[in-house]
C-alpha cells in the first residue's frame, strides 16, 4: 500500500518527504564516534580527545555530554554525512563557563568543505546573540555569505539550550529551544535578530560532498579557558519544518 501511495503521489507531482537522520553523536560513552554515521562510522580525532574531566550529565538528564574549552575540538569526516543542498544540524549546548563579557569569538559548530562553509558561532561584535552562518561559492552575485542570529543573553551558567539549524537553498533559519525568535533589530546590527534569512533566486550549493569536515568546538586563542558542554549532535538531510522541530524539542525535554 506504501508503494502504491507513493507512485501515485510521484506520478501527480507532488514531492514526497524522504529525508532522514544521517549523522547522529549522543556523547553517551567515551568515545565520539557517532550512532549513526551515513558515511564514515569513526571520528577523526577519538582517541585523543581524552574523556577524563570532559563528560557531565547529558541534556535533560540524559545519558552523558562532553565538556570542551577552546582548545580542542570535537572533529569526524563529513563525506555522506552533511548534505549541503539542505538539512538541519541539530545540538544541545550549555555554557558552562562563557567569558561573555569579552566578547571573544566562539565557534561551536562547522561544516567545512570546498566552496561551502556552514557555522554557528558568536563573534567579537555581541554576546548576546549567536549566529548561523552560511558562506558558499553557489550564491549569485558578490554577497557570498549570509547569516540568521538568535538572541542568547538570557543563558545562564548550567542550563541546556537546544539550537536547530534549517536551510535549503531558498532560505536559512534559527531555533532557540525549539521556537523561532521575534525580529529585533538593534543598533548597527549588533545584537540584532533575525531568526530568518531568505537567500537570492539562483543559489545554487554543491550536490556532492566529497572532503572536508565536521567539527564542534573549533579551537580559538580567545578566551580559551571558556568551557562549553555539548550533547546529542543530529544532521539531517533536509530541513525539518518548523512543527518537526517543535516536536523534537518537546519529545527531547518530555513534554
Amino acid at each position: 500500500m506504501k508503494q502504491l501511495l507513493f507512485a501515485v503521489l510521484m506520478s501527480a507531482g507532488i514531492i514526497v518527504n524522504a529525508g532522514e537522520m544521517i549523522f547522529h553523536v549522543s556523547f553517551d560513552n567515551d568515545s565520539i564516534n557517532p550512532d549513526i554515521a551515513a558515511g564514515t562510522k569513526v571520528a577523526r580525532n577519538n582517541s585523543t580527545i581524552g574523556f577524563a574531566g570532559k563528560k557531565i550529565a547529558g541534556a535533560n538528564g540524559r545519558g552523558s555530554a562532553i565538556v570542551l574549552d577552546k582548545s580542542m575540538a570535537a572533529q569526524w569526516y563529513v563525506n555522506k554525512n552533511f548534505n549541503q543542498k539542505q538539512g538541519t544540524v541539530s545540538l544541545w549546548i550549555n555554557p558552562v563557563n562563557w567569558q561573555v563579557a569579552a566578547k571573544s569569538r566562539h565557534l561551536f559548530f562547522q561544516a567545512n568543505m570546498r566552496d561551502f562553509d556552514l557555522r554557528l558561532m558568536r563573534d567579537n561584535n555581541s554576546d548576546e546573540r549567536i549566529i548561523f552562518r552560511i558562506t558558499a561559492a553557489g550564491f549569485p552575485g558578490k554577497n557570498k555569505t549570509f547569516f540568521a542570529t538568535a538572541k542568547i543573553a538570557d543563558w545562564t551558567p548550567g542550563a541546556w539550550h537546544k539550537v536547530d539549524l534549517v536551510w535549503d537553498e531558498s532560505f536559512m533559519r534559527i531555533f532557540i529551544d525549539g521556537t523561532l525568535q521575534n525580529f529585533s533589530p538593534a543598533a548597527n546590527g549588533r545584537g540584532a535578530v533575525y531568526s530568518t534569512t531568505k537567500f537570492p533566486e539562483g543559489t545554487n550549493f554543491p550536490a556532492k560532498t566529497l572532503y572536508g569536515g565536521i567539527a564542534v568546538n573549533v579551537p580559538d586563542k580567545s578566551n580559551p579557558a571558556e568551557k562549553t558542554a555539548f550533547d546529542e549532535l543530529k544532521i539531517y538531510n533536509y530541513p525539518l519544518t518548523p512543527e518537526e522541530v517543535r516536536e523534537n524539542y518537546l519529545k527531547d525535554t518530555n513534554q
